[in-house]
């Protein structure tokens, strides 16, 4: 073993696990180069003291942030449960003979960190601890800031909080704009950005000349125009995925941002549940027909024009477009698609042919045959947290 090249060692790390790799750094000094390539390519940033202690120990490390490539924050705090029957209730500690003592001492626990969470103490310890990330590691590339997560990434957050009920996540979680990464030489460095279930506070993400992927989907705020030139700055821009909060007064028009994006590359765009005109819509497309391999479009309305007139100037128009999903869910006078007409008009858009009749769920209840987008992650995606915000898979 000690006779192999170092280039075989990394490459036999490379499919190794952080917990196979920890034991492997010990074997030797050129095993303990190899490892650390992949030890730690990932780092992640709790609602928790402990996390903050954790990811700053990391960041100190003399050779391990140099690796590290991804930043996960997730900002979710603990649930607000007053009352001493809603915490015996919301804590599922154990049974035994110590239970009421390891009740209190919990408790206490919980006491303090909400305390902590709700005065903003953790909230400024994490923006501290984002800003040192993106100056101690240089190849920090990926950002995902997210309430939903993976199993393996569930498991580290329940180890973090050890069992503290969390606010549920089906809830909106808001984030400081103080947590996010927002100055110009952080803007700078990211390659991608996945935002998901989260209520932004104002966030201004800069300009981002170097971003390749975008996926967002916010819950209950409504972007600012500060966002909008953030995605017109994106100039290398491959990848983008948008949700936007269905608000009292409508859904978000989405024409103003569509007019600024002009993009050499723009390879998979997914839209969901926004606004946008017909107009707007197909000379977005049209002007990406040399680039666009995937589109899906659902939950959303046409504010100008109409679906199948939309659908008529697209088809056979996209030169390279190899996937074409718009779900049931388009809106039309509260009516809602079949799957048969959708497959049939995704049909019609990439091959052309005899242009499809509407037809309309009340009709058909029980059809849904509709067509999915196959997802293929592109570099530098990470496919669990792809296949929880795209709606399309």
């Amino acid at each position: 073993m000690d006779a192999l090249p170092l280039e075989i060692k990394e490459n036999i790390c490379s499919f190794l696990s952080p917990s196979h790799l920890k034991p492997l750094r010990l074997v030797s000094k050129e095993f303990a180069s190899a490892a650390i390539l992949y030890f730690i390519p990932r780092i992640f940033l709790f609602n928790h003291p402990d996390s903050c202690i954790e990811m700053n120990a990391i960041l100190r490390h003399p050779e391990i942030p140099k690796y590290i490539n991804t930043l996960i924050v997730d900002p979710s705090p603990v649930q607000s449960l007053v009352d001493f029957y809603d915490w015996v209730e919301g804590y599922n500690l154990r049974k035994g003979r110590h239970f009421k003592t390891e009740l209190e001492e919990k408790r206490k626990i919980y006491n303090t960190l909400r305390i902590n969470q709700e005065s903003g103490e953790i909230g400024r310890s994490m923006a501290s601890a984002v800003r040192t990330a993106f100056s101690n590691c240089r190849n920090l590339k990926n950002f995902i800031l997210a309430s939903f997560h993976p199993p393996n990434v569930l498991r580290k957050r329940d180890e973090v909080f050890h069992g503290l009920p969390l606010e549920y996540s089906l809830h909106p979680v808001t984030v400081a704009a103080s947590c996010l990464p927002s100055y110009e030489g952080v803007a700078e460095s990211l390659q991608t950005i996945t935002i998901k279930s989260i209520e932004l506070n104002q966030w201004n993400g800069g300009t981002s000349r170097n971003l390749r992927h975008l996926r967002v989907s916010l819950c209950e705020s409504r972007p600012s125009p500060r966002f909008d030139a953030m995605i017109h700055s994106a100039i290398h821009l491959e990848t983008l995925w948008i949700e936007f909060p269905w608000m009292h007064d409508g859904l978000y028009s989405l024409d103003s941002l569509l007019r600024g994006i002009r993009l050499e590359k723009l390879h998979e765009c997914l839209l969901f549940s926004v606004s946008v005109s017909e107009d707007e819509l197909v000379d977005f497309l049209l002007h990406h027909t040399q680039s666009l391999r995937t589109f899906g479009i659902g939950g959303s309305r046409l504010h100008e024009g109409s679906w199948p007139s939309l659908f008529r100037r697209l088809s056979c128009q996209m030169a390279v477009l190899k996937q074409f999903e718009t779900v049931g869910q388009l809106l039309v006078n509260q009516r809602e698609y079949t799957g048969s007409y959708m497959a049939a008009v995704t049909k019609f858009v990439l091959r052309g042919g005899p242009e499809p009749v509407e037809t309309f769920l009340e009709d058909f209840p029980h059809d849904e045959n509709r067509p999915r987008i196959i997802q293929d992650v592109q570099d530098g995606l990470w496919k669990d947290y792809d296949c929880m915000i795209n709606r399309f898979c």
